[in-house]
């Protein structure tokens, strides 16, 4: 579980004892939103973290309680001053600690790095920019003066906030002595909260209804200014568009395909895609489809069995005498219903290749029995990080494959326009798409980057966006999100056993990851390339008791990669290699360099390749200078880029299999083809004259 996820769930759990609520009752009221539920028992999971929170329970967590996706996670939360006496200063430290772990930045003038001694300015105690104000009310602190003093600024402060928000509370209680023989009067109207001496559920109940009262007031921005408003569920919608609307046409259509593989790396929003197909598939066609099975949720000792798998898909009690039975009554069930039955399974890289196979078997066999029925039919959409044993036609019928990637800028203009609405900021389409493209560029359109952008821009009033593409912006956010999510034993060694190597083998393939994210395609001679070359990556697989092989075997078996169907060449996903990338080589001149170790490699081996292996490397050469001379001397690509490929198109040779010709046709093809060499050339022009240096040699080249 990833800090941020560990955060939203502290603040879930947070949040349900303040309420004074149950897990079944946060379930009930989960489920009133009309999203997929959120059971008692994945409740206690994530609380007590056997299982991680998603990103679209996070956003309907928020929702039950009138939050927003920031307020469960964002690290940086609510400014707390926290006012007590000195003879109260281990209870307090006690609480400032319990509200750190949850994310609120807590100040004091008890504390060390404020001082004590006289009074000072409402700066020096930080009231002035506070969001909070918590008093721990004692005999002590209505004793101390300088506790009142605090109290009459924290009194001044709540005035100047409600005069721009009247609902303002900013003042809280916590009586942790019993003052009823004193004079208690200025602190009466705040209700205070009782926090017990002793019994650790009643502290943290008493805790968790001052950490929920705090997390429902809006940030304050200033001495006088007006709190932020939210971002409000309002913004526009964040979808995967048209990979979204193909699987949408297909299961919508009496000639579709019917079986889906969606995969990808984790956090490009496979589950999302679920629950908006799920949403968008009823809004299309008359369906059947139950909540989505994620195999997270389930016994492990589910996962090596198809059946059980089986009767989760479809609702039945496990309770038949033979596998015939199930298959039956799940076929069945879609006869009865008349139409459409889609079911949806999440999670599927934890399943062993022989389960998968079994489990499409199972399928197969409920398809043949309901295909020849009028409307009635199967439908089944699998996300998966893994595609071993969902490949190829057999068993009957075969999937079809969504490789998914990030939004896309559109989806994030879509956002924005809905976003700019709830600020009431007036954006141009012109300025959104602006917008939009570099919050795409920073986040590469990965789910979760793209709703913290989201919130950052929120918190900015949308002044001066491209400071999201600076290094600092990039390190708060980005490479956070690289280490927590991507730099993982669970993305980097999936389906591992923790052992005493762990460690060891995690830096190894960290050190392999570094060498290998400039290139856009490697294989084995590249990892052995570079263990010969650099002594710490020889050094970390000693220390991993690792051979260049095993090191080999586990890269290939990493989740980061990229679905191709053709197994000549392994590829990080894009979005992943671009954000892995600036995330070890942080500085454009340290990445202009790996660029051009990379493009010297490649040309080196270019000369060893034939037939269309050569043209492969040769492309590869040429994004790898024309992404240097972008992040170095960007304004001489137009003379020194032609230089460098007219040098490579003197270059091609025929083979046995391939003509001279074929070969400099398929390079024109490939750079056609090709994206991100276009982007990086950034000059239509340019680039066609490359491709026709490629696809007819001057003398000089021939």
């Amino acid at each position: 579980m990833s800090e941020l996820e560990e955060l939203a769930a502290k603040r879930m759990r947070m949040l349900r004892l303040g309420e004074g609520w149950s897990a079944e009752k946060l379930s009930q009221e989960y489920e009133k939103g009309g999203t997929d539920p959120l059971t008692r028992t994945t409740i206690a999971k994530i609380e007590s973290d056997r299982r991680r929170i998603k990103a679209g329970e996070v956003a309907g967590v928020a929702r039950v309680f009138g939050l927003n996706l920031a307020d469960l996670l964002d690290p940086d939360g609510q400014k707390v001053f926290l006012s007590y006496a000195e003879q109260d200063r281990e209870t307090g430290q006690q609480v400032a600690d319990w509200l750190r772990i949850r994310g609120f930045r807590v100040t004091s003038a008890n504390l060390p790095a404020l001082g004590a001694g006289n009074l000072g300015s409402e700066e020096r105690y930080g009231i002035d920019t506070a969001d909070a104000y918590v008093a721990l009310l004692s005999p002590g602190f209505l004793g101390s003066p300088r506790c009142r003093e605090e109290l009459k600024l924290a009194v001044r402060r709540k005035q100047q906030l409600m005069s721009v928000a009247p609902a303002a509370g900013f003042i809280f209680v916590l009586r942790v002595a019993d003052t009823s023989d004193l004079d208690d009067s200025e602190l009466r109207p705040y209700s205070p909260i009782d926090l017990p001496p002793t019994g650790e559920r009643e502290i943290e109940v008493a805790l968790s209804k001052l950490g929920g009262g705090i997390i429902s007031e809006p940030r304050a921005t200033g001495a006088h200014a007006k709190p932020q408003d939210r971002v409000q569920s309002g913004q526009g919608p964040l979808d995967h568009g048209e990979d979204l609307d193909h699987v949408l046409y297909n299961l919508s259509s009496p000639a579709g395909s019917y079986f889906w593989l969606v995969t990808s790396p984790p956090g490009l929003g496979k589950s999302t895609f679920l629950e908006q197909l799920a949403t968008k598939i009823a809004e299309a066609t008359a369906v059947t489809c139950p909540a989505p099975v994620d195999l997270h949720e389930e016994p492990a000792a589910v996962w090596n069995d198809a059946l059980p798998i089986v009767t989760r898909l479809f609702g039945i009690e496990q309770s038949q005498t033979s596998e015939a039975d199930y298959l039956v009554q799940a076929a069945q069930k879609i006869d009865e219903s008349g139409q459409l039955w889609l079911c949806l399974l999440d999670g599927a890289e934890l399943l062993p290749e022989s389960t998968v196979t079994q489990l499409r078997h199972y399928l197969g066999k409920i398809h043949r029995m309901v295909e020849d029925r009028d409307n009635a039919r199967l439908a089944f959409v699998v996300a998966s990080r893994r595609t071993d044993g969902w490949i190829g036609l057999y068993p009957n019928p075969g999937l079809s494959v969504v490789p998914l990637g990030g939004f896309r800028p559109g989806a994030i203009q879509n956002a924005l326009e809905g976003l700019a609405a709830d600020m009431r900021r007036t954006r141009s389409p012109a300025e959104l798409r602006e917008d939009a493209a570099i919050v795409h560029r920073v986040t590469q359109g990965l789910p979760e980057l793209v709703e913290q952008s989201l919130q950052w821009i929120k918190g900015q009033n949308w002044l001066a966006i491209e400071l999201l593409e600076t290094s600092k912006a990039f390190g708060e956010t980005v490479s956070r999100y690289v280490q927590d999510r991507l730099l993982t034993l669970d993305s980097l060694l999936p389906g591992t056993v923790r052992s005493d190597k762990s460690e060891q083998r995690l830096r190894a393939l960290k050190r392999a990851l570094r060498v290998l994210v400039p290139y856009r395609f490697f294989a084995r001679s590249h990892v052995a390339h570079y263990h010969e070359a650099d002594h710490s990556l020889r050094a970390t697989l000693k220390d991993a008791s690792w051979t260049l092989d095993q090191l080999w075997d586990a890269i290939t078996g990493m989740a980061l990669l990229y679905f191709q169907p053709d197994d000549a060449w392994h590829e990080i996903h894009p979005a992943l290699r671009r954000l892995l990338f600036r995330h070890f080589y942080a500085a454009a001149d340290e990445r202009a360099t790996a660029h051009q170790d990379a493009r010297d490699l490649n040309m080196e081996w270019a000369a060893e390749q034939t037939g269309r292996e050569q043209i492969v490397v040769m492309v590869e050469s040429i994004w790898h200078e024309a992404a240097r001379l972008r992040l170095s001397d960007a304004a001489t690509m137009g003379k020194d880029l032609p230089t460098f490929v007219g040098t490579l198109s003197g270059g091609v040779r025929k083979s046995p299999q391939y003509t001279e010709v074929e070969l400099r046709n398929y390079a024109a093809q490939r750079m056609r083809n090709d994206d991100e060499l276009q982007r990086e050339i950034a000059d239509p022009d340019l680039f066609e004259e490359l491709v026709r240096m490629i696809l007819m040699p001057g003398p000089q080249e021939a």
